[in-house]
């Protein structure tokens, strides 16, 4: 049976790992420069949802045409993942199903993710795949990764 660590959902849940990224990517902006930082650009544009949800409609209306993909943050195997290029198709999802304000503070709104689709993904035998690799880093030293100049 796999022992899990008090935060191995900081790895695992989607929003977790995208704010960590962000997080990583912010971090390396202010200790090596913006031309360090943007060489991290290994994921796409993310949002959390309902969070990010005005910063999303930002960028979704400054490029139009983009096909989007919402994946919900707690489920796994490709269960509650679609792709969207209208926001009139993420409106079921916004307004909450109806329900009155007992049901909200109930049942809360399912938090997603919603990332531009890669329109092109490298494929293996032509299937679409992903690598996670998980590795323990005991000790980091930046400034021998990053030279400061």
């Amino acid at each position: 049976m796999p022992r899990h660590t008090l935060s191995d959902h900081q790895l695992t849940r989607k929003n977790y790992m995208v704010k960590n990224l962000k997080r990583f990517r912010k971090q390396l902006e202010r200790e090596s420069g913006r031309l360090v930082a943007a060489q991290c650009d290994f994921f796409p544009k993310t949002f959390e949802l309902p969070a990010e949800y005005h910063l999303f409609v930002e960028e979704f209306r400054r490029n139009p045409g983009i096909t989007w993909i919402m994946k919900p943050v707690a489920r796994s195997q490709g269960r509650g993942i679609f792709l969207f290029r209208k926001l009139k198709d993420i409106m079921d999802w916004r307004k909450d199903g109806g329900r009155t304000d007992d049901q909200k503070d109930e049942i809360p709104v399912e938090n997603y993710v919603v990332q531009r689709y890669i329109e092109n993904p490298y494929l293996i035998g032509g299937r679409k795949f992903d690598l996670r690799v998980y590795v323990l880093v005991t000790s980091v030293r930046y400034n021998l990764i990053y030279s400061r100049n």
